[in-house]
């Protein structure tokens, strides 16, 4: 059965870590929770107003990009974060529009390394990571998953910055052909 979240309070609301300062930032369909050793949502929100800017225009000069559901090639001179994203994509032979939580945080995330070396962001359950400490993420797969809701990942400072996808086909609002509660990728190349 699925089960649709409304809004990402559900499983944000099971973060536990209390040593950063947490801050949100929406801008139409992206909505970052940030967690960083500083305030930072002026240059999160310009950051993000630029990547998302960069997407938008390329959609719009380029018929088919946002709807493809098998990779496609950036055109020359396309911006990074799409370069990104078709990489991603083609890797994983799927669309580029299934990089998008996951790059806008990565990027954003990077931008904001410059300001703060701790820094957490996550972004439609996508997460991109940066922390001089051991940190866990937690795996949440819905409230009646049993066991598997209370999966977490230990991430080492050595294995940083680090990029955590998840998705589900159960949960949450994104297209999805899968039937797992929730599979989770790690990437040191997010």
């Amino acid at each position: 059965m699925l089960e649709i979240m409304e809004s990402p309070e559900k499983y944000r609301s099971l973060i536990t870590a209390t040593d950063l300062i947490s801050t949100r930032v929406r801008i139409k369909e992206s909505d970052l929770l940030i967690r960083a050793e500083r305030e930072c949502s002026g240059p999160a929100r310009a950051a993000l107003a630029r990547y998302r800017k960069d997407i938008e225009d390329y959609i719009v000069s380029h018929p088919g990009f946002e709807e493809s559901m098998l990779p496609v090639a950036a055109s020359n001179g396309a911006p990074p974060i799409i370069t990104a994203m078709t990489g991603a994509a083609l890797l994983c032979g799927v669309g580029p529009m299934a990089a998008v939580a996951g790059a806008l945080a990565y990027f954003v995330g990077r931008e904001l390394n410059s300001i703060a070396a701790e820094v957490i962001i996550e972004n439609g359950g996508d997460i991109y990571l940066e922390s001089r400490r051991e940190r866990i993420i937690a795996v949440y797969s819905g409230k009646d998953a049993g066991p598997t809701g209370r999966i977490g990942i230990k991430i080492k400072p050595g294995e940083m910055p680090i990029g955590v996808a998840s998705s589900s086909g159960r949960l949450g609002r994104s297209l999805s052909w899968g039937i797992s509660d929730v599979s989770v990728v790690l990437a040191s190349d997010p």
